[in-house]
């Protein structure tokens, strides 16, 4: 699949997410392991953060019970602009706005995954996941598919104004030359930041296989997810969204 490099002066992404999942849970005694991730983090990661799990208990005539379970840290830059998920079920990087290219969050997430490694051993994976969550904004009142080739059609003798909007839509990615996989793309409708203008969320998840990868085989298929990703966001927007980034 081919790669558009893209590049926009006002990129809309808000945040972007590389993760891995175990098959497994891993046991209590992994967080000593997890939590030295910090230190080979160093300091440019100098928050840690608790990540609790918590679930619900439910039984007939009997109040819910709420347990949580410690699954792992948090770890965030000093800008807080980027964050580790070091998980006894998996591991995730994130980068929050201003987003700067794929080559710098696709390095870093390999470079913390590497350290995350030795903390869960031989394991087996499950899938890998890239996500990015954008920000769209136009004028109000202007046609929604003025902005987006995808969008909830409304029928021309109801209301066309939207009080609020959801919209998920799930494509097979079958392509023969990239991995298979699954794309849920979510439309959100946001409250308005500025007068005059409505906001939409445009999150786009992608998800794959990791079953049988080895770690070079596991980085090397989220590489091709750069193509990927661009061909549905381009897709997914007109040309007159595209001038809102610049």
């Amino acid at each position: 699949m081919s790669s558009e490099i893209l590049h926009f002066e006002k990129a809309p992404i808000v945040e972007a997410l590389i993760g891995v999942d175990l098959e497994e849970m891993l046991g209590e005694d992994s967080l000593d392991l997890l939590g030295e991730l910090g230190d080979r983090l160093g300091s440019s990661y100098s928050t840690r953060e608790d990540i609790k799990m918590g679930e619900f208990e439910l039984k007939l005539g009997v109040q819910p019970k709420q347990t949580e379970t410690h699954i792992g840290y948090f770890f965030k830059s000093k800008d807080g602009l980027q964050v580790v998920q070091a998980r006894r079920n998996g591991f995730g990087f994130s980068r929050l706005a201003p987003y700067q290219s794929w080559e710098t969050f696709a390095a870093e997430a390999k470079r913390t995954w590497t350290m995350y490694r030795p903390a869960i051993g031989p394991v087996k994976l499950t899938k890998w996941t890239v996500r990015y969550i954008n920000k769209l904004s136009w004028p109000e009142g202007e046609p929604m598919e003025d902005y987006l080739r995808m969008y909830p059609h409304v029928p021309e003798d109801l209301p066309q104004k939207l009080q609020g909007c959801y919209m998920r839509l799930g494509f097979p990615i079958d392509s023969p030359d990239s991995p298979q996989g699954l794309l849920t793309q979510q439309l959100i409708a946001l409250p308005a930041e500025q007068p005059g203008k409505v906001a939409f969320q445009l999150d786009n998840e992608f998800t794959f296989s990791a079953i049988g990868l080895s770690d070079t085989s596991l980085w090397e298929q989220i590489d091709q997810a750069r193509g990927i990703k661009n061909k549905f966001f381009l897709s997914s927007i007109t040309d007159k969204t595209k001038e809102t980034f610049k």
